[in-house]
Formats: C-alpha cells, structure tokens, sequence
C-alpha cells in the first residue's frame, strides 16, 4: 500500500508536465488557478490534510481537464476513506488515459483501483415484489433517483449512512437510514410504501372551518329571533283589530299597529341578515375543505362584526 501510494505520489508531482492540459478555451487564467490549486493540494495531501486538500483537489480537477488533478483527487478520497468515490475517480483515468493514449498512466490507475476494490463496501437495494411491479415507484439513494437496472446489484458506495426512499404518486414516501460498515455489504429490501395518509387539517382549513361553524350559527340565531319578531308583529296586529275599524283606529289600536310594523320591519331585517350569514358560513366550510384536500391552498378569512355580509379572500 505504501509503495503504491509513493509511486503514484511522485508521479503526481510532474502531473502537469507529464499529462496534456485541457483548459476552458475562453477562460485563459482556467489554467493558471487549476495548477496553483494542484499545488496546495498535493502538499497538503502529503501532509495527509485530506479535508482541506480535496476540495482544492477537486477544484483544480474541474478547471483543468487534467488527469494529475483527478489522480490527486482519487488519492485523497481514498485517504478519507471514501473508498468508492476514490476508486470511481481512479476508473476515470484509467478511461481517459486510454483514450489520450497513455498506456503507462491508464495501467498505474488500474492497479490502484483493483486494489482498492476489495476494500470496497456496498449497498444491495432490491425491491418488494409488489413494488418492482409498479413502474411509477422511484427509488432514491442518498437524494439521487436509482435506475430500475442499478437495483437488485451491489453497487459500490463510501462507508458511512446513507438514506433509501422510495415513493410513488398517491403513495406513501417510505424511507430508511442505514450504516453500512468498511468493506462490508448491505442489503436493503424496499416494501411497498402504502396508500398517502390523509393529510391533518391546516390551519387555514382549521379557521374556516371554526368561522364557517361560528357564522352557520349565528344566521341560526338570526332565524329564530326573526321568527320572534314575526309571531310578535302577528299578535300585535290581532290587538290592534279591538281598536279599529277599517283605517280607522283609536289610540291603543293605533299604538298596537304601529309596534306591528316595527316588529315586522325588524323580522324582515334580521331575516336578510341570516340569509347572508348562513350563505357565507356555507362558503367558509366549503372554502375549508377545498384547503384541508389541497396542501397548495394558502387561505384568510375575515368576517364583519356587522349583519351586513362575510368577506372571504384567497389565494390558490
């Protein structure tokens, strides 16, 4: 191992020299940063400062398409221990090598990652029988959608946590966190993720729905002491009728008729004012549920201390 990493090492210190430079044509300073980063980057991994030398590393690597960067790179990931990541990044220059014609780099990088492979650890996600038969359901890896071909394999991954999701339209997110272990391999079995639970109330849903229950009852009310006013005006035009004949009407008939009209004005008022209140306590529980079944719905609601209406504004 020690060997290996020296011998690679020495030849990362030639590795613009030796390997072409492949700069942004029209960033002509791409060059210049990538080497000064490759610089400060191989001596702080060989300091074995592999948290600060990799992003340097990484940098210099996406400046220059140069293959020392991305050897560098792969040399300290390894050192972090991101084994898969290294031996990925090894692969590369193994594959680009090839392709520049470079025979002595493409078989340096091959050695590197073969000896890293048995080193690798690895994770098996493979699903439940009724899900592998939905084509809808995604699987995710670590936030990165899974092809249906990469599923069932032990693929290649850094120890540490990783999380599994699955999830389809109108289904449930399943999702789990493992540890996989240094060399080791795990396997995942997805299940099926189950139908969406219904989703609780929002407040908005919450507001509405206790203003439209508030509303429906004071319209309620209103009805009642409208029907009041009605049996009041009722009864005081019958006393009235002891009093008058025809138009004509003595004082206490004229009385008893007057508070008629008043009582029936006053039903007639408390009437409209129910209707409206009952009408906007409808519009309020329907306007409710709309925002409990639509997470989208953004509501407010205000209502009028007066008889005289029920304002409702929303934003879909």
């Amino acid at each position: 191992m020690k060997t290996r990493a020296r011998a690679a090492a020495g030849l990362l210190f030639a590795a613009f020299d030796v390997t072409s430079v492949v700069a942004r044509a029209d960033d002509a300073g791409a060059t210049a940063r990538a080497k000064v980063l490759f610089a400060e980057g191989r001596r702080l991994l060989e300091n074995k400062q592999y948290d600060q030398a990799c992003p340097m590393l990484a940098e210099s690597s996406r400046l220059a398409a140069a293959n020392g960067p991305l050897l560098a790179l792969a040399m300290c990931h390894e050192g972090q221990g991101k084994t898969a990541t290294a031996w990925s990044e090894y692969n590369e220059v193994v594959t680009r090598t090839r392709l520049q014609g470079q025979p002595d780099w493409a078989a340096r990088a091959e050695r590197a990652a073969a000896a890293l492979e048995p080193r690798l650890s690895r994770l098996q996600i493979t699903l439940d029988t009724t899900v592998a038969a939905d084509p809808a359901v995604v699987v995710k890896r670590d936030g990165h959608v899974l092809g249906r071909e990469g599923l069932g394999v032990a693929l290649p991954v850094d120890p540490g946590a990783h999380v599994v999701e699955a999830g389809a339209p109108g289904h449930a997110t399943w999702s789990t966190q493992v540890l996989v272990a240094d060399g080791a391999t795990l396997a995942v079995l997805v299940p099926w993720p189950g139908p969406m639970p219904e989703a609780p109330p929002s407040h908005a849903s919450a507001l509405l729905r206790t203003l439209g229950l508030a509303t429906s009852g004071a319209g309620l009310l209103g009805l009642g002491v409208g029907a009041y006013f009605v049996l009041q005006a009722t009864s005081k035009n019958d006393d009235s009728k002891r009093d008058c004949m025809g138009d004509f009407c003595g004082a206490a008939g004229k009385q008893a008729r007057l508070d008629a009209i008043s009582d029936a004005n006053l039903a007639t008022g408390v009437f409209v004012a129910s209707g409206v209140l009952l009408v906007g306590a409808a519009t309020l529980l329907v306007l409710g549920k709309v925002a409990r079944d639509r997470s989208s719905v953004t509501l407010s609601a205000t209502s009028s201390a007066e008889l005289t209406g029920v304002m409702v504004r929303g934003t879909f």
